[in-house]
């Protein structure tokens, strides 16, 4: 339960990918509706393993990109 605890993001990853798979197999039997809601869950799970595992990219990636700020705290 322990493993669970602190890898539930990466547990989440490994499910994505099976998601995704069965997608590419079963994409034409699925409908729209279903296609989404299976694409849905797979964008979830790539999310909450971008947030937890990959954490602290965002405010550096939004200085770089956006404000063109070689510091980290500087958002002119």
């Amino acid at each position: 339960m322990k493993f669970v605890r602190n890898h539930w993001y990466d547990v989440g990853a490994i499910f994505c990918i099976v998601i995704l798979i069965y997608i590419s197999f079963e994409h034409t039997q699925l409908s729209n509706y279903q296609l989404l809601m299976w694409c849905s869950l797979a964008s979830l799970f790539l999310h909450q393993l971008e947030e937890y595992r990959i954490a602290g990219t965002f405010p550096g990636m939004i200085n770089k990109v956006v404000f063109k700020s070689t510091q980290p705290t500087d958002t002119r």
